[in-house]
């Protein structure tokens, strides 16, 4: 479930200026099909980026690249560049800034994805969502939303998009489509 959830959120990510149109909603959904299927390739690459405590994404893409280490480097980048509206970033800061009484189930496993970044290695390709974790966790909610305020979608259309394109995805990954 974690390794699709974070295939999702890059998904969100690369096409979040696409889902601000409405007639585009079929598009975005062929899109997290397409990504999925161009995803299926990282398998044990994405295992060793997620560890089993949640301290972040575990040993430095540095060391030791494999080509799955690349691919994900390379769809990071991605995701960072086509997130021209930040709506990825804001929904990771405003997740970060979130109290853990007060996340779903859904957002407990998006924050132990991606809300746990306590540094920033500015180094690694996903060095904009390690930032926008650590601007929601030390600065709150106001601070992402005034840094982030080209996102035109409010936090809770932000979830709905993202459960509702995960749901979708599990659906169809259960029909193996």
């Amino acid at each position: 479930m974690k390794q699709a959830l974070l295939v999702l959120f890059l998904v969100v990510a690369t096409t979040s200026v696409v889902m601000s149109e409405p007639f585009f909603g079929t598009l975005f959904a062929l899109g997290v099909l397409k990504f999925g299927l161009d995803i299926i390739s990282l398998g044990s690459s994405l295992n060793k980026m997620i560890p089993g405590d949640h301290r972040g994404f575990g040993r430095s893409l540095r060391s030791g690249r494999s080509v799955g280490d690349n691919k994900v480097s390379s769809i990071f980048l991605k995701a960072s560049i086509n997130d021209v509206d930040d709506c990825a970033k804001n929904f990771v800061c405003q997740l970060a800034a979130k109290s853990d009484e007060s996340m779903d189930g859904f957002e407990t496993t998006a924050f132990a994805i991606y809300g746990h970044a306590t540094s920033i290695d500015v180094s690694r390709s996903d060095v904009e969502f390690q930032l926008a974790s650590n601007v929601g966790r030390l600065a709150g909610i106001q601070q992402c939303q005034t840094i982030y305020a080209r996102c035109p979608m409010s936090y809770g259309q932000l979830l709905q998009t993202m459960e509702g394109a995960f749901t979708e995805s599990e659906t169809l990954n259960h029909l193996k489509i």
